[in-house]
């Protein structure tokens, strides 16, 4: 009945079922306690009230112990597969309990190899990953990582999955965090999936790599030693449309954080290049991606050079100035304010030297005309 429709379900709740599985989590039979799990992971699958209950009925603690003292790939598997279900999309899960969920699932993770076993284990970590910084700490701290890292490379997507979103929920943490999985290598890691023909894989490896590049400047300093750059430009040439929103995102990254001195790496990569084409857009998000890159590279080039530098001079090489006239006239508020913005700050300055030169030169022939000594 646990695995039927909702009035099902609500029916053995209902009627103290939750109690009996509770019970039955206890027996000295391994079948029993694994029949119970199933049916404990049928509950938590339904709704988050459900899994609510189950926290309160304290079942986490039984089925950790019941993975445990498993024997068998199927309790595993089924444990684990229970876990995730209570743990997805449950903001209500006590602190306390996450490390308690994560040590059994990364003890599997680390030691075996049964792919079922792996892909329920590792979509329990990502679940348990979700949401709140405070949960990535005992899987950070388990030593799990590496064995994540290495698992990107699994030939079964299903497993390389959940590894690569749990890397990049690590990403989205503190700047520690993420230092942990860069330590660990997971930038190279990451370089040789970009390279794989699944375009999911593809795009959210970028998208890791992407809030790597936003963190610290020692971080972004790590991609950039990397060539991970090359690699973003290439992507927006060749790839999908997804995945160049990603390496948008990289590249744009990548120019904020970084220390001026690298403007000139940053140029002879090609980036300019490459999103220059994207000023034609339909797509107001891409623009604005566009804009801001463009934006801190001239500011960047401006701190380290001085007013006269080869960012500007490239921009307007490739007609960018004039793209960004037509943009202050964009329907869009933040698009066209952007490229204004852009344009009052570093190219209006040239424009009235170069309208004083030619008064200049104007005044010196009128002069000459009228010199009668």
């Amino acid at each position: 009945m646990c695995a039927g429709s909702t009035e099902q379900i609500q029916a053995v709740t209902k009627k103290g079922g939750i109690k009996v599985l509770k019970s039955a989590l206890g027996s000295p039979f391994e079948n029993n306690r694994a029949q119970a799990v199933w049916a404990i992971g049928n509950i938590a699958g339904e709704d988050f009230i459900l899994r609510d209950i189950l926290i309160k009925e304290k079942i986490i603690p039984l089925v950790v112990l019941t993975m445990e003292k498993g024997t068998s790939m199927s309790i595993y598997k089924s444990c684990a597969w229970c876990l995730a279900n209570i743990c997805r999309d449950n903001a209500n899960l006590p602190p306390d309990y996450y490390p308690v969920i994560a040590k059994p699932l990364v003890s599997a993770v680390k030691s075996l190899s049964d792919p079922l076993v792996l892909t329920d284990c590792t979509w329990a970590l990502f679940y348990l990953s979700c949401d709140m910084k405070d949960r990535l700490s005992p899987i950070i701290e388990s030593g799990v990582i590496p064995t994540l890292i290495s698992l990107l490379k699994h030939d079964e997507e299903r497993i390389a999955l959940p590894c690569l979103r749990i890397l990049g929920n690590i990403s989205t943490g503190s700047n520690e965090q993420t230092q942990a999985i860069i330590d660990a290598g997971v930038i190279e890691g990451l370089k040789e999936l970009v390279e794989i023909e699944n375009e999911s894989l593809r795009k959210e490896s970028v998208w890791v790599l992407s809030n790597i590049a936003a963190g610290s400047e020692s971080q972004v300093e790590r991609i950039i030693a990397a060539d991970v750059i090359p690699m973003g430009v290439k992507l927006l040439a060749e790839d999908k449309f997804e995945v160049k929103i990603e390496a948008l995102w990289l590249i744009l990254n990548t120019s904020e954080v970084m220390p001026s001195k690298y403007v000139s790496y940053m140029l002879k990569a090609g980036i300019i290049e490459a999103i220059v084409t994207f000023l034609s857009a339909q797509n107001t998000k891409v623009l604005l991606l566009v804009l801001r890159t463009i934006e801190n590279m001239l500011k960047k080039a401006r701190d380290f050079y001085g007013d006269k530098n080869e960012v500007i001079g490239k921009v307007e090489e490739l007609g960018c100035v004039h793209v960004m006239e037509e943009l202050q006239y964009h329907s869009n508020q933040a698009v066209y304010k952007t490229a204004n913005e852009i344009l009052e700050t570093f190219f209006m300055l040239e424009e009235i030297e170069q309208v004083l030169g030619k008064t200049a030169n104007d005044t010196e022939k009128t002069i000459s005309i009228f010199d009668f000594c």
